[in-house]
């Protein structure tokens, strides 16, 4: 078994916290917040509400229900909430980067979608994984390999134990 970094749920708001502030010194000139469901919702909506900037979401979905990396990438039909207008600064939001396909991926579909509104993208995650391929603009914090590996550990967040405690109060199978 891989090994797995527990976040407890303080931590992950002060994670949280530290993504919204570095936001705003470090890319004062976004216009739009964009996050990707599932991980980004919550660091979006923080980012979002605390910098008093429009936002939205774009269903991205590279991981199934058991949270097993499907090897695809999934896309909702539209981006959802407010729309970029022409020459905006979009601020993608996503909670980790880790082989950096869903944010390469993501890229590709504004470009499909939005190609000519001459955007321009920065991107912003909690994690980045030391084997990420894709370097986000902003990240609060590094996850290393694991020693004398070429794998880096697996996030385990305080709401998706939450949501495994009460799926297991539920009878539902872990």
């Amino acid at each position: 078994m891989i090994q797995q970094i527990v976040i407890e749920p303080k931590q992950y708001r002060d994670l949280v916290e530290r993504l919204v502030t570095q936001t705003a010194r470090q890319l004062p000139d976004v216009d739009l917040v964009v996050g990707i469901i599932r991980g980004g919702f919550y660091p979006a909506d923080t980012l979002s509400r605390a910098l008093r900037l429009p936002w939205a979401y774009l269903y991205v979905q590279s991981y199934d229900a058991d949270e097993h990396n499907t090897g695809e990438i999934r896309f909702g039909r539209e981006l959802s909430g407010q729309k970029p207008e022409r020459g905006q600064t979009v601020l993608v939001v996503d909670d980790l980067v880790d082989s950096g396909q869903t944010l390469v991926k993501t890229m590709e579909w504004f470009d499909a979608h939005y190609h000519d509104y001459e955007l321009n993208f920065k991107t912003a995650v909690i994690w980045k994984k030391a084997c990420a391929t894709f370097e986000p603009d902003l990240f609060v914090q590094e996850i290393p390999f694991i020693e004398g590996t070429n794998e880096c550990p697996w996030i385990i967040q305080a709401h998706e134990q939450e949501a495994a405690r009460i799926g297991q109060s539920l009878g539902l199978k872990a």
